[in-house]
């Protein structure tokens, strides 16, 4: 028999042995908890700067696009005022603030590193009616602008077809290679041909051939600045603003749109223009024709030609930490008012 006072140390020491593993879990799990929560928390609180940081940049982006329309709206005041002091006609010129804004905001920022909040914002305002108006692309002159654009950068005839197509409201394919809802209905992914005019020039992605098309690239002339380093992408030639006409600025139009207007121009004839135009822009159209008939014996021009703009497109990017938000807006300047008009907005 056990005597009794072993019995009752056994049962102790077995006692006291379950308390310090049920201490331990519960350490660990205390440990657990508190590791998940100060996880938590932090997860929480950057969360919470995010979103912080969104709504900042947000704010930064949006300045950016009031910014460039008052620059827009400045630039007719003063051409105005330059009216009626000296009686001369305005004329828009990439020699002009609104067109090298990037630049200016820029400086600004290194002469102010808090002028947006801590912020950071690039904004560029670009001139649509530099471009080739791709809604018109089935009425001359522009149809033969384009024509001549794509013969340039080699890019089929087909896909003008396909553009055609894709802005015009039958259902009848556009020879060559044109295409309807029919073609697009047996993609992998269907969807309609839209069959009205473009909104936004992205549309071009949309569209058959456009695989190869959009990655065509045209070479940039002395002074230019394409995106690409030396290069003009398609979309940086061509516009989609709906409400947009025919005309072309000829102080704003890059070199392969200016080669675009006539088959008889080379790059050299591009290259001698831009350099002069740079110098001294034309005032007017008629001295731009006059240019190209006493310089180079080309005289019969397009007469979708214009010195002024009234659709720009404004960029504005707002960066806030690692946040960056980007807003794209494209507006119309009346020509008799200077009054700004927002056609299209979005966030991107």
């Amino acid at each position: 028999m056990v005597p009794t006072k072993n019995k009752t140390r056994i049962r102790g020491t077995s006692e006291r042995g379950i308390a310090l593993v049920i201490t331990l879990v519960l350490v660990t799990i205390l440990v657990t908890l508190l590791v998940e929560i100060t996880y938590s928390t932090q997860v929480n609180v950057r969360i919470a700067a995010t979103s912080r940081d969104d709504l900042r940049a947000y704010y930064v982006a949006r300045s950016g696009i009031e910014l460039a329309m008052a620059v827009l709206k400045s630039d007719w005041e003063d051409d105005q005022k330059e009216k009626d002091e000296k009686q001369v006609e305005p004329d828009d010129n990439l020699g002009e603030l609104w067109a090298n804004l990037t630049e200016a905001v820029a400086s600004a920022q290194l002469l102010e590193p808090n002028l947006f909040g801590g912020g950071r914002l690039l904004v560029r305002i670009i001139d649509e009616d530099r471009k080739i108006n791709t809604n018109l692309i089935n009425a001359d002159p522009t149809s033969s602008i384009v024509e001549r654009l794509f013969l340039d950068g080699e890019i089929s005839e087909e896909f003008k077809s396909a553009i055609s197509d894709w802005i015009d409201e039958d259902q009848e394919e556009t020879d060559p290679g044109g295409a309807e809802t029919r073609y697009y209905e047996d993609l992998e992914i269907p969807y309609p041909c839209k069959d009205r005019l473009m909104d936004t020039i992205s549309e071009l992605h949309m569209i058959k051939g456009s695989e190869e098309a959009v990655v065509k690239t045209y070479e940039a002339f002395e002074g230019e600045s394409p995106r690409l380093e030396g290069k003009w992408t398609l979309e940086e030639l061509l516009s989609a603003v709906p409400e947009r006409g025919h005309n072309i600025n000829i102080n704003t139009a890059p070199g392969p749109v200016i080669m675009a207007l006539h088959e008889d121009i080379d790059r050299l004839e591009v290259e001698e223009t831009l350099q002069d135009r740079s110098a001294d822009p034309f005032p007017r159209v008629s001295l731009f024709r006059d240019y190209f008939n006493n310089s180079f014996g080309i005289s019969n021009l397009p007469p979708n030609l214009a010195v002024r703009s009234e659709y720009f497109s404004i960029e504005s990017v707002g960066i806030v930490g690692e946040v960056e938000k980007r807003l794209v807006a494209t507006v119309h300047r009346d020509p008799n008012s200077g009054a700004l008009d927002v056609i299209s907005w979005r966030i991107e």
